[in-house]
């Protein structure tokens, strides 16, 4: 059915009932509801594409569906997408969530084979249990990065129409840690990995090549992966003088090594070239790392200091390659993705139940009454 605008009245009493029975009427009909105070709705596949939002302009089309429940989040994240280069599947911005909420989008975007990753901001979840069950069968498949705000009591904001969680904030982290959830920190911080994740295969272990022509940069992308946990290889120093055939020669030689699991590229711009109005710098250096990360197993990382056209350059239509402007920004997104990938080869092996000849269960079964009866 085609989408239609309603309003809800201003007094927070009257606007969950008349939610609640603008709900009633819809499914009545066999429709669902997005919001209320929601900024609306966008699909971009190409047989049913629809921009039913406030947003002036669609995004451009990829794979990663997005959802928020803050409509302003959610212009935010739009437009540093489009920034960095990025496309969606379909962005949903939920509201307060009368109706449709994150769970329906989490079996939603599993089914969908038009996305490989799922970014949520969420303010609340109502159900943690079906949540962690829907999450954790999603993230089997495919990556799911959360940010989970209202960590504090008093934090949600008012007018939820649903109950929301009100357990700890660590239980939210070890329920999203067993899932395979990646909580992300900042609204930043989610779209650093979801790009990465989205753009380039998952790593198959912590080593990491680093490589670039700036050695300072290569020392600090070097302390940023001890510091996360990797296993990164002392950087290959290219010099400032380092032309973009350079690069691609160290970056092809370092995809192709089976010692390393991941290359992080460090990039500033050359003195003779500093004054670029044109970018053709950036799209010398970009085309260069394209090229030899093009087919590549694993994954590689951009970052690069006043190379303002770089990010754009480097979302090429075969090799997309995520920049970030500092080295502790692409070693976060790394790191998860690197937990995240011995996550999801842990979650391939199924555990066994163990099986065992002498269980008497209503022996067990007294001694528990007994237990609390005492």
């Amino acid at each position: 059915g085609a989408p239609a605008p309603a309003h809800a009245p201003a007094a927070a009493v009257d606007s969950r009932e008349w939610q609640r029975s603008l709900v009633r009427r819809a499914r009545s009909y066999g429709m669902r509801i997005i919001g209320p105070n929601a900024l609306g709705v966008i699909n971009l596949a190409e047989e049913v594409r629809l921009n039913a939002s406030l947003v002036p302009h669609a995004p451009a089309a990829g794979r990663i569906g997005l959802f928020t429940q803050s409509g302003a989040i959610g212009l935010a994240l739009l437009d540093e997408v489009h920034h960095r280069g990025g496309g969606l599947s379909s962005f949903v911005s939920a509201g307060d969530r009368a109706d449709v909420s994150g769970n329906d989008l989490i079996q939603y975007w599993h089914d969908d084979p038009a996305t490989d990753v799922v970014l949520m901001y969420l303010e609340s979840f109502g159900n943690p249990r079906k949540f962690t069950r829907l999450a954790r069968r999603t993230a089997a498949a495919k990556p799911l990065v959360v940010v989970k705000s209202g960590r504090h009591p008093g934090a949600v904001p008012a007018g939820h129409s649903v109950p929301h969680t009100r357990i700890p904030d660590s239980t939210v982290d070890a329920l999203f840690r067993q899932a395979g959830v990646i909580r992300a920190q900042t609204v930043t911080d989610m779209l650093d990995t979801g790009l990465l994740l989205a753009f380039q295969p998952l790593p198959a272990g912590p080593r990491v090549a680093v490589l670039g022509n700036s050695e300072s940069l290569g020392l600090l992308t070097y302390d940023a992966c001890l510091t996360a946990g990797l296993s990164p290889r002392h950087p290959l120093d290219l010099t400032t003088e380092a032309v973009p055939e350079d690069f691609r020669r160290a970056l092809a030689a370092a995809v192709a090594d089976p010692g390393c699991d991941a290359v992080v590229v460090t990039a500033i711009p050359r003195v003779d070239t500093a004054q670029d109005p044109d970018g053709r710098g950036d799209r010398e250096l970009a085309d260069a790392l394209r090229e030899a990360a093009l087919g590549s197993d694993k994954p590689v990382l951009v970052v690069h200091f006043a190379f303002d056209q770089l990010p754009g350059r480097l979302a090429g239509p075969a090799t997309r390659i995520p920049a970030y402007p500092s080295a502790e920004r692409a070693v976060r997104a790394l790191t998860e993705a690197v937990h995240y990938a011995d996550w999801r080869r842990r979650a391939a092996t199924p555990g066994r139940v163990p099986q065992f000849e002498d269980i008497r269960p209503a022996e067990a079964a007294r001694d528990v009454a007994a237990w609390l009866d005492a």
